[in-house]
């Protein structure tokens, strides 16, 4: 029964490969994106239990210039994604969420799209496409974008936060150490870890990045095969997930990638070239390991 699998599919998950659940049409691909931290140094951040310190990555990461290198261009890295941001403190959440509220994206007339300021808007706020001033009447999108919530809320509060970005009412919900494993919505197409973690601690990191793999509800429920569930998938508007990680000042150093995760049973050597080629130019990591490899054979 094609609908009790699906039902089961977490229960599983742990054992079913990703690469085998997207070929088989039961998660989403991934797509990739990296944005450069030019504050973090990744080798020489303490570690505790083998992965960073939560207050070393909010020491480098949680300040005005950080999350405007960071919050900045993953507004214009998301388009309409609903979107899950994980943050190593409480504080950052807060602070993350602030920065994108008081926001609001904008058309211009040479039609680019972009966020900015909203008390820069008509005085100041200037279209990085053709670099006109922003009139007040570009704007297509304000009010509430993001709300954070991390532990100290009752689960109460926590259920109506989380509803409401299911039902589309925000679109960033910004968290601190929750919603890492059990916190299912399909509708979360963009992953953004701003609480990067080691390779040694990847299991974490395909935790965070699995909350972005599911289909839309129901879209492949009652499929009896695979191509019919990859061509719903592609079909719908939600083909993939956006994942959204950190580079730092001397690159990657020891984080865990979301092409770790695709490569289960390949050569170190193959990850290492497909995420120097993401770093790069961001795109589909299965296609980015399938061609490091294809480039490994063909040297040797």
């Amino acid at each position: 029964n094609i609908s009790l699998k699906s039902k089961m599919f977490p229960g599983i998950a742990i054992d079913y490969p990703l690469t085998e659940a997207v070929a088989d049409g039961w998660a989403v691909p991934y797509t990739q994106q990296f944005i450069e931290s030019p504050t973090i140094n990744f080798h020489k951040l303490d570690r505790i239990a083998g992965d960073f310190s939560d207050e070393q990555l909010d020491l480098h990461l949680n300040n005005e210039s950080s999350l405007t290198k960071l919050v900045g261009p993953l507004l214009d890295l998301v388009g309409d994604r609903q979107t899950l941001i994980f943050n190593p403190t409480v504080d950052m959440a807060v602070n993350v969420a602030d920065f994108i509220n008081a926001r609001v994206r904008c058309t211009c007339p040479c039609g680019a799209t972009q966020w900015v300021p909203q008390l820069l808007l008509g005085d100041g706020a200037d279209c990085r496409s053709c670099g006109e001033q922003l009139p007040v009447g570009s704007v297509d999108r304000s009010g509430e974008h993001a709300r954070a919530v991390w532990g100290k809320f009752s689960p109460d509060k926590r259920k109506v936060i989380y509803e409401d970005h299911q039902a589309g009412r925000y679109q960033f919900l910004v968290v601190c150490g929750l919603c890492r494993e059990g916190y299912n919505d399909c509708s979360i197409s963009c992953v953004a870890v701003f609480r990067p973690v080691t390779r040694k601690a990847s299991s974490l990191a395909e935790q965070l990045k699995g909350r972005g793999c599911r289909p839309l509800k129901g879209l492949v429920d009652g499929l009896d095969t695979a191509e019919e569930r990859l061509e719903a998938i592609a079909n719908s508007s939600k083909p993939d997930c956006l994942i959204v990680d950190l580079v730092g000042i001397t690159g990657l150093a020891d984080c865990a990638t979301t092409a770790s995760i695709y490569a289960e049973g390949l050569d170190d050597e193959i990850v290492e070239r497909a995420e120097a080629k993401l770093v790069g130019h961001g795109g589909d990591v299965a296609q980015a390991l399938e061609k490091a490899a294809k480039e490994i054979e063909a040297e040797r």
